[in-house]
């Protein structure tokens, strides 16, 4: 396993190592993105090794990061799937206030940060003591991710799943669980199920990867509405004949 010199990222008053997976995406150690917010490094791992939108986007490499003497072998996340990660990072039982206030802050501000040094900055090692250092690595060619409007969306889902549902019933699910405002831009915490297309009109799309977990939050926020609703009935509704006690004659 060849040894690589990371490049770095730098983000919240912390300086992420950055390096090149063998799939061509930009990755950065689990490890260092853990410590800085008090998480586990190998609990997380092990949830992001459970979870679907993982797959082939996570790779164990030999890195020899900065400070370090020699390489070790580092569990790498893909920077498309970061943002996934941290979104899912439940913040509400945490006793640590300040790690709960930059996870929180992280789940705002890191997916743009990370998309800006992705597509818009350079490499930069401050080591440079590789025979080809990640800085003399081409840049990653920009690229549109499938994605797809939400009338297609609905299309996909009664074909994946059976499900028939229209596109106002969708976004009307979505804003009640709290994943999309009224104008239709995904709140805080769901970035990562929609991409910004830039275009009139339609600015917002679901990625394909995305589709399962919209239908699973349409599905959940449906049956928790359902249970509500159940929960307001009175036992007998009114007029509701009364069955006799006694044979009928």
């Amino acid at each position: 396993m060849s040894e690589i010199v990371p490049s770095s990222f730098n983000f919240d008053g912390e300086q992420f190592p950055v390096v090149r997976m063998p799939n061509g995406d930009i990755g950065l150690p689990l490890r260092r993105l853990t410590v800085p917010i008090g998480l586990d490094p190998d609990g997380q791992r092990k949830l992001i090794e459970r979870s679907a939108w993982s797959k082939g986007r996570t790779d164990n490499m030999s890195v020899r990061l900065p400070g370090d003497t020699q390489a070790r072998t580092h569990f790498v996340i893909s920077y498309r799937i970061i943002p996934m990660w941290i979104a899912n990072i439940e913040t509400g039982r945490m006793k640590d206030q300040d790690a709960r206030k930059r996870i929180e802050r992280w789940q705002v501000e890191f997916a743009d940060a990370l998309y800006d040094y992705v597509f818009n900055g350079g490499a930069r090692n401050p080591r440079a003591v590789a025979a080809e250092p990640v800085a003399q690595l081409p840049a990653p060619e920009p690229f549109t991710p499938k994605t797809f409007p939400l009338a297609e969306v609905v299309v996909l889902i009664k074909q994946r799943f059976g499900v028939r549902i229209s596109v106002a019933d969708l976004k009307e699910k979505l804003r009640q669980a709290g994943a999309m405002r009224q104008d239709d831009r995904p709140r805080s915490g769901y970035e990562a199920l929609f991409w910004h297309t830039g275009e009139a009109g339609k600015a917002y799309e679901v990625f394909g990867h995305q589709i399962e977990a919209v239908y699973r939050l349409y599905e959940s926020t449906k049956l928790r509405l359902e249970m509500a609703a159940q929960k307001q009935l009175p036992l007998d509704p009114p007029g509701w004949p009364e069955l006799p006690l006694g044979e009928a004659s």
